[in-house]
Order: C-alpha cells, then structure tokens, then sequence
C-alpha cells in the first residue's frame, strides 16, 4: 500500500504500524474476535464504494420470471455467484420474509435491505422484547420467525418466503424451518451453496410443503 509515497511517508506509516503492533502484542488483542465476534454487529454490511454496473446471468433472469409467476424454486448455486438478487428482488417486489441461520447473518441480510431503503424488519435470537411492525421485507432466524409469525398472525402476510442456507435443514433449525414453510401460505424460494440432493428436496417440498410444482 505504499506505493506512490514519498519516503518520509513510508518511513512514518512504518513507524506507526510497528507501534500498533506493539501495544497489540503488549496487550494481548485479537483483532480478528474483535471485528468479527465482538463487533460484529458494527459492520456495514455491503460495501458503498463498488458502484459498477451487474449484468444479469439468464438463470437469474429466468428466476426473477419464475417469482413474477408465483413459483416456488430451489436454487442452487455457489457462493457470490448471485442468488441474493433473487431475494433482492423478491424484497423490491413483493412482502418477503427471509429467513436466515443465525444472527450475524441476520444482521448483514436486514442491513442490505436497509441500506436499499426497501423498509426491513428484523427479528433474530437476540431480541428479548420489541413490538412487531409490518414492513416489505421481513428479516429473521427461524425459531424467532416461527414466534413471531403465530403471535402476529402473519400467516397470510407475505407473498413469498425466502429460506436460505436450506442445509440447515437437517440441523437443530431445521423443525422450525419446515414449520414455517407449512405456516405461512405462499410460494417459497430455497436457497443453498453447498446442497447435494436438489431434486430429492424438491420432491419433498412439492409432495409435503408446497403441495405443487418447485422449479
């Protein structure tokens, strides 16, 4: 990172990073546990400073066809290859509930909808007590969803459910994830990196949950 710097500027970013590093060591400080544990939640999620233009691939085209068609999909695809435009623009759309594994996730899903001003709510384990309000895009971990979703009678409130990390399914969130995909009473889009068995899911949800064809 020093390149294009003067010599006493070097010389003075070098002095200053061994300092750094010394009060670090002196003090015992793990940087990474403080970024990414104990403030975690100070992140911003999504950068502000990647302004170029996406162009959309066909399948996430054919995707967003599906959605304005009311369908529900399994998609599978590997990491940063875009299946969050799906969510996205499910969020844009239509009333989204998105459920996510854990509260870090929570946290960065709701700040990208938040930071596009599509009017999220989120709900993660975290919360001891709040008072629910209805917003285009709803933001949550399962076993809170599920709460949320009896106390607030949200059973016919949203238009599409968004489930990612599906792997999980076979976890400890995996009886509120399927309950919440009997719950609510919309198309559903599954989303996963890693799944293996796509076409035996789809089969389980088009024969127990959807009760129709997945795409």
């Amino acid at each position: 990172f020093t390149d294009g710097m003067t010599a006493e500027m070097r010389d003075s970013c070098e002095y200053y990073l061994e300092k750094a590093a010394e009060i670090l060591a002196k003090n015992k400080f793990d940087i990474i546990r403080c970024q990414m544990v104990d403030n975690y939640d100070r992140l911003y999620p999504l950068n502000t400073w990647d302004k170029k233009e996406y162009v959309l691939d066909e399948w996430q085209k054919d995707a967003m066809r599906h959605i304005d068609a009311g369908d529900s999909m399994v998609i599978t695809a590997p990491t940063s290859s875009g299946k969050t435009v799906i969510a996205q623009y499910c969020g844009i759309n239509y009333k989204t509930l998105f459920i996510v594994p854990n509260n870090v996730l929570a946290l960065q899903v709701a700040g990208g909808f938040h930071n596009a001003e599509l009017g999220e709510f989120l709900a993660d384990d975290s919360i001891s007590y709040f008072s629910f309000e209805k917003k285009n895009v709803v933001v949550g971990t399962p076993e809170t969803m599920e709460m949320v979703i009896n106390q607030y009678d949200l059973f016919d409130y949203f238009q599409y459910v968004v489930m990612d990390e599906i792997h999980d399914l076979n976890g400890e969130n995996g009886r509120f994830m399927e309950r919440i995909l009997k719950l609510v009473r919309c198309p559903v889009i599954i989303l996963s990196a890693t799944l293996q068995n796509a076409g035996q899911l789809r089969s389980y949800l088009e024969e127990v949950i959807v009760g129709g064809p997945v795409y």
